[in-house]
């Protein structure tokens, strides 16, 4: 008996793994800017600092992504993003804090990866760099 259960979850297993669903949507939410814009929030997390099992509470921070509503984004939009979750980094305490940028709302290809850090006089700054999605290319 044990053996045919175990070939019918193995069977189940396999037929999972090889169906195409092709009917699951991602997830996002419609976010409007104070601007007008509107954006697609991809996801929004409490990121814990940790490198290599060290936890590192300087670097907790809250992390964003979302769909540019232009493909070719300058920083305008991506600060008006930002000040959707400065007030609630502040209230944290965090100094650190990340905006991922997507072309479309499947994570996939080329996107751009902005780290802002707050300096002691409370200012934000931020630099850009590009990033690729590898997996699913």
């Amino acid at each position: 008996m044990g053996v045919v259960v175990a070939c019918l979850l193995l069977l189940g297993a396999f037929t999972f793994l090889w169906i195409d669903t092709g009917g699951s949507k991602p997830i996002f939410r419609d976010q409007v800017l104070p601007s007008g814009k509107v954006i697609k929030i991809k996801s929004f997390n409490l990121v814990w600092g940790i490198e290599h099992e060290d936890r590192r509470t300087n670097d907790d921070q809250f992390a964003l992504e979302y769909v540019s509503s232009d493909a070719n984004t300058d920083s305008t939009e991506t600060i008006e993003v930002f000040e959707l979750i400065r007030p609630v980094s502040e209230l944290w305490g965090f100094n650190k804090a990340t905006v991922s940028v997507f072309p479309t709302i499947h994570r996939k290809g080329k996107y751009y990866i902005y780290v802002f850090v707050r300096n002691v006089t409370g200012k934000w700054t931020f630099s850009r760099h590009e990033s690729k999605v590898f997996i699913n290319d």
